[in-house]
C-alpha cells in the first residue's frame, strides 16, 4: 500500500488553485412535430385543411407542456426552388402555444417547384430557447396538361356593337382540373380578331380552383371573318398548347345603301340581288297618235263646190 505524503507545504499549494467553474445547464426547450411531416403536395390540386396545417408541441427539460411559448415557422426562402408561403403569403408566421403546448400554422400553399424542402421550426419561452426542428414535406409536379373548352361552340362577336365573346377554358390533367396554372390567350396582329384591355394582344391570367381561366375584357376589331386565338397553359415543368376558333359578324353596307337610296331619291326602287341598290328599269311612253286625215264625201245628184275656208 502506497503513502502519500501531505506535508504542509502541499496542502498550501493545493488551496492556492483557482476554483474550477461550476456547470450549469441551460434550460432548453423541446419541440416535436405533431402534423405536417412527411406531406407531398400535388401541384396545381386544392389542399385539404389537414395539409395544409403546420402543428407542433413544445415541452419543457422536464417533459412539461409549455404554455405561451412563441413558436416560429420559416419556409425556405427561394422562389426558383420547392417551398411554399405561410399565412397571408408570407415566408414566416409566430404562433403562440396553447395550454397543451400546441402551436398550430394554418393556410400554407406549396409553390409551383417541385422537389423537397424544410419548414424550420423554433421556439423561446422566457430565458429557454428550443430548436431547430425541421418538417419536411415534398411539392409533386402535375401529369400531363392539357387544355379543354369550357364552351364548345362560341357564338359569333358582333362587330357594330363591338362586343364579344371572352374565350374561356380549363386547365386539367391525368386526375383533374388544376389550379395555379399560369394561362396566356394569343389573338391574331391582323385581320379579324379583337383586342384584350389597354387594346393588347395577349392576356395573362391563372387559373382557378376549378382550372378555369377567362381571357376577361375581350372585343372584337372592326374585320369580320374567322380567326384562332392561342392558347398556352403552363405549371411546373408541365405546358400545353391549344386554339379557339372565333368568327367576327355584322361588317354590312348598310351606311352605303342609305346614301345610294338617299340620292336616287324616289326615282328609283327596289334592289338588286347582291344586296345593292339600283335605279329601277323603265319603260319609254309611246309616241303621241298621228292627227286624223280630211274626207271628201261624194253624194248623188248635182255636184256642189264650196268655197275654200
Amino acid at each position: 500500500m502506497t503513502r502519500i505524503n501531505l506535508s504542509y507545504p502541499f496542502l498550501l499549494a493545493a488551496l492556492a488553485l483557482p476554483a474550477l467553474p461550476q456547470v450549469v445547464s441551460e434550460p432548453h426547450l423541446v419541440i416535436d412535430v405533431l402534423r405536417g411531416n412527411g406531406v407531398k403536395h400535388r401541384i396545381g390540386r386544392s389542399l385539404p385543411v389537414e395539409q395544409r396545417e403546420l402543428a407542433v408541441q413544445v415541452r419543457d427539460e422536464n417533459k412539461r407542456a409549455v404554455e405561451g411559448a412563441e413558436v416560429r415557422f420559416e419556409a425556405p426562402d427561394a422562389q426558383d426552388k420547392a417551398g411554399g408561403t405561410l399565412g397571408d403569403g408570407k415566408r414566416t408566421l409566430s404562433v403562440k402555444t396553447d395550454q397543451t403546448g400546441t402551436a398550430v400554422a394554418r393556410g400554407f400553399r406549396p409553390n409551383n417547384t417541385p422537389g423537397e424542402f424544410g419548414i424550420r421550426v423554433t421556439a423561446s419561452f422566457g430565458n429557454k430557447a428550443g430548436g431547430p426542428n425541421t418538417i419536411v414535406q415534398t411539392n409533386v409536379g402535375p401529369r400531363k396538361l392539357e387544355v379543354a373548352l369550357v364552351q364548345p361552340t362560341q357564338p359569333p362577336n358582333n362587330v357594330k356593337k363591338g362586343t364579344g365573346t371572352a374565350p374561356h377554358v380549363q386547365v386539367r390533367d391525368e386526375e383533374g382540373p388544376v389550379e395555379g396554372a399560369a394561362v396566356t390567350f394569343t389573338l391574331p396582329v391582323s385581320g379579324a380578331s379583337g383586342v384584350f384591355p389597354g387594346d393588347q394582344k395577349s392576356l395573362r391570367t391563372a387559373s382557378d380552383e376549378t382550372g378555369e381561366a377567362v381571357g376577361s375584357g375581350f372585343r372584337p376589331n372592326a374585320s369580320c371573318g374567322r380567326f384562332l386565338i392561342g392558347v398556352r397553359a403552363a405549371l411546373a415543368d408541365q405546358s400545353a398548347t391549344g386554339q379557339i376558333e372565333q368568327q367576327n359578324q355584322g361588317c354590312g353596307h348598310g351606311k352605303a345603301i342609305a346614301i345610294v337610296a338617299a340620292v336616287a331619291g324616289g326615282g328609283v326602287g327596289g334592289c338588286c340581288a347582291a344586296g345593292v341598290c339600283c335605279p329601277k328599269k323603265t319603260t319609254p311612253p309611246p309616241p303621241p297618235p298621228p292627227p286624223p286625215t280630211p274626207t271628201i264625201a261624194i253624194v248623188p245628184g248635182s255636184p256642189t263646190f264650196n268655197p275654200p275656208r
